[in-house]
């Protein structure tokens, strides 16, 4: 309605099954960051290729994000991260009844499994052959069980990333509204 005839929006094909610009962005540093290609330092504060071992990306990525989509940007990169991990939850339940619920092998090698692990009071004798006999007979379970455990870890870190520098920026352009938040978050 409000849209000149004249110069209209431009519709891109799309790249990835994203349709705004943040949810491509967030595919984005999903992609570069992605653990399967990528290992992530935490001392650093920087992600390297495991291949070449050269940084990849780091941590003023969020800075630079914070710099040109603002706070209220950075902000919906996170929310955006939540709805994604929700959503890689559910999908791993999914998962979950229909390979492990439906299954009574599996089952009976789990519980098998924690009844020999369970309850821990030190070092398992024989762990190797428990734990290789375990995953021997569970094959198809644990691929996309580590699948959607490093999906959600690697949004996690992340969104703790985009925390900290939202902290930061916080901290830096508004003192008093800072201090008076850690303050309630203090209180608890």
């Amino acid at each position: 309605m409000y849209q000149s005839t004249h110069i209209p929006i431009p519709k891109f094909p799309p790249v990835d099954e994203s349709v705004t610009f943040i949810g491509r962005l967030c595919r984005e540093i999903l992609r570069i960051t992605d653990p399967k290609v990528t290992c992530y330092i935490d001392q650093m504060n920087t992600w390297y290729d495991m291949r070449t071992h050269q940084e990849v990306t780091n941590s003023c990525l969020f800075s630079e994000i914070q710099y040109s989509l603002g706070t209220f940007g950075l902000n919906g990169l996170d929310r955006l991260l939540c709805f994604m991990i929700v959503k890689e939850l559910q999908n791993f339940l999914r998962l979950y009844q229909r390979m492990i619920l439906r299954d009574k092998t599996v089952q009976e090698t789990l519980r098998a499994l924690q009844k020999v692990v369970s309850p821990l009071k030190g070092i398992i004798a024989n762990s190797s052959k428990i734990y290789s006999s375990a995953i021997a007979k569970t094959p198809k379970v644990w691929t996309p069980y580590l699948d959607s455990i490093l999906k959600v870890g690697q949004m996690q870190i992340l969104r703790q990333k985009i925390a900290n520098e939202l902290n930061y920026s916080c901290k830096f352009d508004s003192k008093h509204l800072a201090a008076a938040l850690d303050n309630f978050n203090d209180s608890k």
